[in-house]
């Protein structure tokens, strides 16, 4: 631990770290750095990109809310989580079965089959795009209780879904070929950068009033600008063997069934994430969409620990999975868990102290009624950080039915206790329904990774081991 702090501190890291992600023209030096670096160091640059990510997301978050107002804000965060909503069985579904079936290619020495897998993903993604634009744009448009403006907002938020696909898509495809890194910078660095830089020229430099048409338009085009850094880097890294490969078409039978699969995983996991915002959409007044919206933004801080965490975990649960050493598993397991819960306690009691004075600060004194759901969605949210990582740690591990039955009832309960609890309470209700939703299938997947795989994620697991082996970051 003190040789890596050491390394850490050292001017030599923070120039492999800093340059490459601040100026385009260093990110080949940053490939070949990364070619010959250790865990420790995808680490440091996976848990920057995820606090980039955060922090651009967040700022994003405080200039909308400020600019659009609690009605304005609320229209545009209905509409972003329906594009989100819809895309997720795509660019999360195949996304997952691009990483593996890519890096199965690499191990196998098969670029015919990367190729043919590759092509069949660029198929899917266009024909479910066009159905999602044309079939839900002719829905919204025929609607006849929503009025005109809000029908341009969600026909225009449509044609988010094939550029939000094809760019997660790329960054799986660039994991898949061992550059982690360059997998992460699209998504997490160069569109949440570009939509807040284009939503302060916007306003501060052109001094246009942001509406959110606006500010859906200006999402659609930093996602533009981070689809062509994914390509730029998905073309200098795709080794010359696959490009000239021929296209492998013999398992699309079996793709589209496991993509199927991977992406029904990945859909229940948004539902309990956006079903509260939807349902709100749907029942209540767009200023309640706009409060709680403030409130999921911010209880998303608490989890920032267990979404870096995992990107480092999550290969090393399947690697000690595959070798049969349960006790480094436990081990790395139960550290991870621990790690994970300290970072959201922090978060968690610094908003029950001083929350409603940050949030005053920030939002403005109109989102005072987001503190109260606020509060309740980061009580679930320590919950599930005191599980640690078990929902990766099942998928990693082969029991991915397991985790998708789980997945899938938690939903359930998320979207009938919004029904009930909605009409009732509003956003105290939404938050309500999706903390014990969380807590449900936090603790349901707790139960199964004990007896499933007899690894107990809890925090307070104890480590049966010598203190020798792998750590977190070797």
């Amino acid at each position: 631990m003190e040789k890596c702090l050491r390394r850490l501190l050292s001017q030599r890291i923070w120039r492999q770290v800093w340059p490459p992600l601040v100026f385009s023209s260093l990110f080949e030096f940053l490939g070949f750095r990364l070619n010959c670096s250790s865990l420790t160091y995808e680490t440091i640059l996976a848990f920057f990109l995820r606090v980039c990510y955060t922090g651009f997301t967040f700022l994003s978050t405080v200039l909308l809310a400020r600019f659009l107002g609690v009605s304005g804000y609320g229209v545009y965060a209905f509409a972003f989580s329906l594009v989100m909503l819809l895309s997720t069985p795509i660019h999360s579904g195949i996304a997952d079965l691009i990483l593996r079936e890519t890096a199965y290619g690499i191990a196998q020495n098969r670029p015919d089959y990367i190729k043919g897998v590759w092509y069949w993903a660029h198929q899917v993604v266009l024909a479910f795009s066009f159905l999602v634009i044309v079939g839900g744009g002719g829905s919204v448009w025929w609607q006849g209780n929503i009025g005109a403006i809000t029908k341009q907002i969600l026909v225009a938020s449509l044609f988010l879904v094939p550029f939000i696909s094809l760019v997660n898509i790329y960054g799986y495809i660039l994991r898949g070929l061992q550059y982690t890194i360059f997998g992460l910078i699209p998504e997490f660095f160069i569109r949440p950068g570009s939509f807040l830089s284009l939503i302060v020229f916007v306003v501060y430099i052109f001094k246009q009033n942001m509406t959110p048409f606006y500010a859906i338009l200006l999402q659609v085009i930093a996602t533009v600008i981070s689809l062509i850094a994914a390509v730029w880097f998905l073309d200098r890294k795709t080794p010359y063997y696959v490009k000239i490969a021929d296209v492998f078409k013999g398992s699309r039978g079996k793709w589209f069934r496991d993509g199927l699969f991977f992406g029904l995983l990945s859909s229940v996991g948004v539902v309990n994430n956006q079903a509260s915002i939807i349902i709100l959409g749907l029942l209540n007044s767009p200023e309640s969409v706009g409060y709680y919206r403030v409130a999921t933004q911010m209880a998303n801080l608490s989890v920032l620990g267990l979404q870096s965490v995992s990107l480092v975990v999550a290969p090393r649960f399947a690697h000690l999975w595959s070798q049969g050493d349960h006790f480094r598993l436990q081990r790395l397991v139960t550290q991870s868990s621990r790690l994970i819960f300290l970072f959201s306690v922090f978060v968690v009691i610094t908003f029950l102290f001083r929350g409603r004075v940050f949030l005053h600060f920030i939002f403005g004194v109109e989102f005072d009624k987001s503190y109260t759901p606020l509060l309740i969605l980061m009580f679930g949210q320590v919950i599930n950080s005191s599980t640690g990582a078990v929902w990766f740690l099942l998928n990693m591990t082969g029991f991915e039915r397991e985790t998708f039955i789980v997945m899938g009832g938690a939903a359930l309960i998320n979207v009938v206790l919004g029904l009930v609890l909605i009409p009732l309470w509003g956003i105290v209700g939404a938050s309500i329904a999706t903390s014990f939703s969380v807590i449900v299938w936090n603790m349901w997947l707790w139960i199964i990774s004990y007896k499933k795989i007899g690894i107990n994620t809890f925090v307070i697991a104890r480590i049966k081991v010598p203190d020798t082996g792998l750590t977190l970051l070797d």
